[in-house]
């Protein structure tokens, strides 16, 4: 695999943010692509300098990333740890996307000299994002839609592991009259992970097509993820 690259900056206008932590460490990450075919993975993290000492074996992050909608494994991105900073914090990780054409989940976790993971509660405003170098050919998800309290979500398709999500954007209200029904929408569309109901997907279009035919899987829920990295 090509040896990524790595860089931090320090973002001066988020410390409104992590002053909202208090003195808790918090991290938060997305995806975005520089076209063709480049990836970044792009994060923010407030790990307070009052308290240097807090999990001393927390020495940096590691960056996994496993293609969907399968479930399959997930793979570590970078070659080496990428160091661990006090204060605020954004990160840059970026490479060359394997298939431009195929949308990624990646994790961003807190770990120790020896990749493993550091577990550190509340830590993830979100550490998961999602991201495609073709976002609006590749979609997002595919599932069936629901409504609750007349917000409208996608349960995506069983055994696929893609994300769950709510719908934004002028285009959301189109898929109301499928919302209870058993008919499969692919969406297409930019999401933004870490809200209070998961991921919210700008949606872009959409089109009735059948989930991938992935054989059902135990598959985490974003629930569980959330309650696995946090």
């Amino acid at each position: 695999m090509r040896r990524l690259t790595v860089f931090g900056i320090v973002s001066l206008a988020l410390l409104a943010a992590g002053s909202a932590h208090a003195q808790y460490p918090f991290l938060s990450a997305y995806a975005t692509c520089a076209p063709p075919d480049s990836f970044y993975v792009i994060w923010t993290t407030y790990d307070p300098n009052a308290d240097p000492y807090a999990y001393p074996n927390w020495v940096g992050y590691d960056v996994l990333r496993r293609a969907l909608p399968g479930c399959g494994s997930y793979e570590t991105v970078n070659a080496d740890l990428i160091p661990r900073h006090f204060g605020t914090m954004t990160h840059y990780f970026g490479g060359v996307s394997p298939s431009p054409a195929t949308e990624y989940e990646y994790i961003v976790r807190p770990v120790d000299a020896d990749h493993q993971l550091v577990s550190i509660p509340g830590f993830c405003a979100s550490c998961v994002a999602y991201g495609s170098c073709q976002p609006l050919t590749t979609p997002f998800t595919t599932g069936t839609i629901y409504d609750v309290s007349g917000m409208l979500f996608v349960n995506p398709c069983p055994g696929t592991c893609e994300p769950a999500a709510y719908l934004t954007g002028p285009h959301a209200e189109e898929l109301r009259p499928y919302a209870g029904s058993s008919t499969t929408v692919r969406l297409f569309g930019v999401a933004n992970c870490g809200t209070v109901e998961g991921c919210a997907l700008d949606l872009e279009h959409w089109e009735i097509g059948p989930c991938s035919g992935v054989v059902p899987t135990a598959r985490p829920s974003w629930g569980r993820i959330k309650t696995i990295y946090r």
